[in-house]
């Protein structure tokens, strides 16, 4: 880029940005509701893998039939 008030010298913005933590849930008296909704398109189907993790306990994963 070239910046003509500067008489043509280059010039250019940086910027750092931090990336998004994880997506996570918290659960309630260890429940939580989880909502899958698809977009509406032809042939949108397929699997969706649901995992559970937390610390001092067993991790869980249940895969979803899209239709």
């Amino acid at each position: 880029m070239f910046d003509a008030a500067q008489s043509g010298r280059r010039w250019a913005t940086l910027r750092t940005t931090t990336p998004a933590a994880p997506w996570q849930r918290s659960l309630f008296n260890g429940q939580t509701q989880v909502i899958l909704q698809p977009t509406g398109k032809t042939g949108d189907s397929g699997r969706a893998t649901l995992r559970a993790v937390s610390d001092g306990l067993a991790s869980a994963a249940t895969v979803i039939e899209i239709f």
